[in-house]
């Protein structure tokens, strides 16, 4: 890994100022996917600085998914489509969250998503369809019917995952934001009526299965069939 880094002046904060530097170093591809950082001991060499200011650099860095610490202490830098900056689409719908904007919530996921299901059946891998297989699977456990929250999140990674599946990592930056907003919108429609799941997993099931035999045809279908019931199901439960 060649090192771009360069020592601080005293007078700027620091922290700030060696998250900026790593985060320069990775948007420009001096750091790439799977690099590790040098521990810490060695960046505050680097940089001139304490341990504590790296520290808290390395804390801001993966708050926004640029890095992840593993095991060890080793420090890697992360996929591009697995960053998780709050983006400004989702900051908008956190601080926008109305009627009317749950209402273009669903609309943009209505026309979206029965290409991305064709898309993921066509181009799926086994190691893709263990991962929906499981996440169905949990969606029909008696004791998950019961909790909304996790109801709400397997909901949110049932769709994340399909989007994964297309292989086009341009997909799963774009509907990062759309899919983060859906366990608080989700889980408001099932406190409010908890039977709705019960309909929903049926619908996630016929997606799998087409997605499963790469019938994207069947998996538009049925993704177009699925997302009307699950905008009929908002509107029913008046939060629009």
């Amino acid at each position: 890994m060649k090192n771009s880094f360069k020592q601080l002046k005293q007078n700027v904060k620091l922290s700030n100022e060696v998250d900026k530097q790593i985060e320069e170093s990775i948007r420009n591809k001096i750091l790439v996917p799977g690099d590790e950082l040098p521990p810490e001991n060695e960046l505050t060499t680097i940089f001139g600085v304490s341990r504590t200011v790296i520290r808290e650099a390395l804390h801001m860095l993966s708050t926004r998914g640029l890095v992840t610490t593993k095991r060890g202490k080793k420090t890697v830098i992360n996929e591009y489509h697995e960053v998780l900056n709050l983006s400004p689409i989702q900051f908008y719908l956190e601080c926008n969250l109305d009627d009317k904007l749950i209402q273009h919530w669903i609309n943009i996921r209505a026309t979206l998503e029965p290409t991305l299901a064709r898309t993921a059946a066509l181009n799926r891998t086994d190691e893709d369809l263990i991962k929906l297989k499981d996440i169905v699977n949990q969606l029909e456990l008696d004791e998950n019917k019961k909790n909304g929250e996790l109801l709400a999140n397997l909901d949110k990674n049932f769709h994340s995952s399909i989007a994964k599946a297309t292989k086009n990592p341009i997909v799963s930056i774009i509907m990062r934001p759309i899919y983060e907003m859906m366990p608080k919108i989700k889980k408001m429609v099932i406190d409010k009526n908890p039977g709705v799941f019960k309909f929903g997993n049926e619908e996630h099931q016929k997606i799998y299965k087409c997605i499963a035999n790469k019938d994207g045809d069947g998996a538009f279908l049925s993704m177009v069939e699925h997302m009307a019931s699950a905008t009929k199901h908002v509107y029913e439960t008046h939060i629009l």
